[in-house]
């Protein structure tokens, strides 16, 4: 038993989308999410972002989309003027129609459409009028043709023709219908816009379906699916697998029905959408209720009805009811088949179905039969013939109608009359001229669609090449600043151990120079000492600096002096030191570290300390892009005139003198009101170059 339904469900398409549903682009929501988050920025510049991001969320994640709505109808209030109120109750009511709840979606339509009236903006009056329209849909169609008027006469738009079509052809008018589907046809001719086309073929699907031509609304179908299937757009996915799943029923191939039937069970859930699980129990119970399955049945097209009370979709509850009667017969519950099938009747009357209307009576008929209520049978008989026959007529108004879409032209109309002959000719000329129009239009639409494929394509390939380069790009980035990372640690840790182990050796020599008596050996413990502890002062600084790869020499300079003068008897030192911006490598700055050291100790063990007061002042400086220059200079008596730099005793200016040929340099000395000790060097890059 196969339950034909007059209705074709195909979900609304929402004109107040400007363009078709594209994937989001997660950067470039990112950067939006940046502007209107940075509260610096003029409001206007961040509710600006906060619309652009609601477009965009609201089509692919709804949930996301909520807390920007309502943090945009917040900023709202704070700007002058009422665009941008009138906008955020708009994108408040769309993120509800969206999601099924039409009460919700109504009442924010009105205060925008309101606001926009007030503020005398005709666009986003006839957006709202639109929004307004599709929460009456499938409830109220009359106010629903109500504010789509409003809207066309406002903005002349496709998409707002189609949803009145669609409308018509559900009250049986299918001339109407099909003039008004030319309309949109004319309009897309001169703004061509792939989400209309997309809504378009499914409005001629349905319409082919209607005809009982299943062949060519398979085809406009699956034109339509593969358009929604290049921008992944949920709900497009919700309509069109529930038209396939119920084509391909009506057309026995029950393979390819459950095929979409469980594509569209899958999609519905993913996005939790209550008008796709209405469809899919919908088709599911009208498929069980053919093979005989009758309780099945019944849960199935019970569970429908909720859903679609849920989204208040009144006239598919109507058919939903007859469903509901025809499973219970099945299962000889007749007055319970009886209830349901009458409070079917009378939502179908009241909101113009009149496949509904038929399914009802007939259901009626089969249950008051049964229960030998044969002159209530009788009655609800005549009724179901009277609907048959307002099919049947309609069906032949159809056929008039499909001579302009290539199908013949069905000559026995119920007339007898010259007049209506006449007429009839008149409309087949109409159609026939309609119909070189439709093909002048489908060629260049092809050849349209198909270079935009093809760039589509292009541009698909592209991206998807440039996606895969940067995540391998970035994941090899994660893996280099990982490592890096952890061999920065590492040197911290052995830069901090060198550091302990030094320490530890001084502390030896110390413990050690307690067990020695003689003062020139206590003299030479005390000098290592103090040399281990500016190796060891190059290390702590490396280790405590925010980059480990160089020594600041002003920091370790005066750290160093303080170290060594705290170990000398100077009453007034005046100290000065000039290194900023000098920073040297580890290689370099351990033997320059000694070489302060040794000059600092000579400075104030033989020049300063016999004095009162005393100055010491220590430069470095990089007078070329090579070479570095030293200068330590005290305010001592200085070194004796006869003392022979060439054959040197003293171990510490031995020890100056090769740790600067090690740095590729130079060591001077020279009496100006003290010792003024220069020594030049190159850094580790430059002697590397040189070795």
């Amino acid at each position: 038993m196969k339950i034909k339904c007059s209705f074709l469900a195909c979900l609304i398409f929402l004109p107040f989308m400007s363009s078709f549903a594209q994937g989001v682009d997660n950067k470039e929501l990112d950067s939006l999410i940046l502007v209107y988050s940075n509260t610096k920025l003029h409001d206007t510049v961040r509710i600006n972002a906060m619309d652009d991001a609601c477009s965009k969320l609201i089509r692919t994640n709804p949930e996301r989309a909520f807390p920007v709505v309502q943090r945009m109808l917040k900023s709202a209030g704070k700007i002058k003027g009422l665009k941008w109120k009138a906008r955020a109750n708009y994108q408040l009511g769309l993120y509800y129609a969206y999601i099924g709840k039409s009460d919700s979606a109504r009442h924010f339509g009105h205060r925008s459409r309101t606001m926009y009236v007030n503020a005398d903006n005709s666009l986003g009056q006839s957006n709202a009028a639109n929004l307004i329209a599709n929460t009456y849909y499938s409830g109220d169609p009359d106010s629903a043709l109500f504010y789509y008027r409003e809207s066309v006469e406002l903005d002349n738009n496709a998409v707002v023709y189609l949803n009145m079509a669609l409308i018509h052809k559900t009250k049986g008018n299918f001339p109407l219908a099909l003039s008004l589907i030319k309309e949109a046809l004319a309009l897309l001719k001169i703004n061509h816009d792939a989400s209309v086309e997309s809504f378009a073929y499914g409005v001629i699907a349905s319409t082919h379906y209607s005809l009982y031509d299943f062949d060519q609304a398979e085809t406009y179908y699956l034109k339509q699916l593969k358009l929604i299937e290049k921008v992944n757009d949920s709900q497009g996915f919700i309509s069109v697998y529930t038209n396939l799943a119920r084509l391909y029923f009506d057309k026995d191939d029950s393979k390819q029905s459950n095929v979409y039937l469980a594509k569209l069970l899958k999609i519905s859930k993913k996005v939790n959408s209550d008008h796709g699980m209405a469809s899919y129990y919908e088709t599911k119970s009208r498929t069980l209720l053919s093979d005989g399955q009758f309780e099945e049945a019944k849960a199935h097209a019970e569970l429908a009805i909720e859903k679609y009370t849920n989204v208040e979709g009144e006239g598919d509850v109507s058919f939903m009811l007859g469903i509901l009667g025809k499973a219970e017969i099945g299962s000889k519950q007749y007055q319970l088949a009886i209830k349901h099938c009458t409070e079917g009747l009378e939502l179908a009357t009241i909101n113009e179905r009149i496949g509904g209307q038929e399914l009802a009576c007939d259901c009626l008929h089969e249950a008051y039969k049964a229960l030998g209520q044969y002159e209530k049978a009788l009655k609800f008989y005549v009724l179901n013939t009277k609907y048959k026959d307002s099919t049947y007529n309609i069906e032949n108004a159809q056929k008039s109608a499909q001579q302009g879409m290539q199908y013949d032209f069905d000559k026995k109309q119920l007339a007898d009359s010259l007049e209506i002959v006449e007429q009839n000719r008149q409309t087949e000329i109409e159609h026939i001229t309609d119909l070189e129009k439709e093909k002048r239009f489908r060629v260049i639409l092809f050849a349209i669609v198909g270079i935009l494929f093809l760039f589509i394509l292009f541009g698909y390939r592209e991206n998807r090449r440039k996606k895969k380069q940067a995540v391998v790009l970035n994941e090899k980035n994660e893996l280099i600043n990982k490592s890096l990372h952890e061999k920065e640690v590492l040197l911290r840790e052995i830069h901090h151990r060198v550091k302990n182990n030094f320490q530890t050796v001084s502390s030896l020599l110390k413990l050690q120079s307690k067990n020695v008596v003689d003062k020139e050996a206590l003299r030479t413990i005390s000098e290592g000492q103090n040399r281990i502890k500016a190796m060891s002062l190059i290390h702590q600084k490396l280790y405590q600096n925010e980059t480990i790869s160089a020594v600041s020499f002003q920091e370790y300079t005066e750290q160093l002096i303080k170290q060594i003068t705290s170990l000398f008897s100077l009453r007034e030192l005046e100290i000065e030191v000039q290194a900023n911006d000098i920073e040297l490598d580890i290689d370099t700055s351990i033997p320059l570290g000694l070489i302060l050291n040794e000059l600092i100790t000579n400075a104030c063990k033989y020049g300063l300390c016999s004095r009162d007061k005393g100055k010491l002042t220590v430069v470095i400086n990089k007078p070329t892009g090579e070479l570095y220059k030293l200068t330590v200079q005290d305010s001592g008596k200085g070194i004796p005139k006869d003392m022979d730099f060439s054959n040197i005793k003293s171990l510490g200016l031995r020890l100056v003198q090769q740790l600067t040929k090690q740095l590729h340099g130079s060591f001077n000395y020279q009496y100006v009101n003290g010792s003024l000790f220069e020594v030049t060097f190159r850094d580790t890059a430059y002697r590397k170059e040189i070795d």
